[in-house]
């Protein structure tokens, strides 16, 4: 019985261990970036960092600037929209919280954010049409 115990510790921490490895692991990270949440003051100068997660969780977005710190939770991102009126603008739109307006230093910054949305995370882009709806006709 020691030994089954024993046994059952390990896997659990080498699971344990994956996970922490995981979850450290960086998958992109821009800096100089503007953020703001909702109607508040944006702050400038802020790095965004995506994190990897393990299933069920799509990982995390942190935003650091000196002492404001915070982090969104991909799986709490409905869609986001990169048709803004600046071309390096890319909104993050949430169902029941304010929407993120993050503005990249240059435009090649804010279509690899956006390919990490897409293809990595797979989320959705709001202002591309979905490929099973008609085109309107003008």
């Amino acid at each position: 019985m020691n030994l089954k115990n024993s046994i059952t510790e390990f896997r659990e921490f080498q699971r344990v261990r994956r996970t922490n490895r995981l979850l450290k692991k960086k998958m992109l990270n821009f800096v100089n970036v503007r953020y703001q949440r909702g109607e508040k003051q944006p702050i400038n100068d802020v790095r965004v960092i995506i994190r990897s997660g393990l299933p069920p969780d799509l990982g995390v977005i942190t935003f650091r600037a000196g002492d404001f710190q915070g982090y969104v939770g991909l799986e709490d991102v409905e869609t986001y929209n990169d048709r803004g009126v600046n071309i390096a603008e890319l909104l993050l739109i949430f169902e029941d919280e304010e929407n993120i307006k993050l503005t990249f230093p240059t435009v090649t910054q804010k279509q690899e954010f956006a390919a990490a949305l897409k293809k990595c995370l797979g989320l959705s882009n709001r202002s591309t049409p979905d490929p099973g709806l008609p085109l309107p006709i003008a």
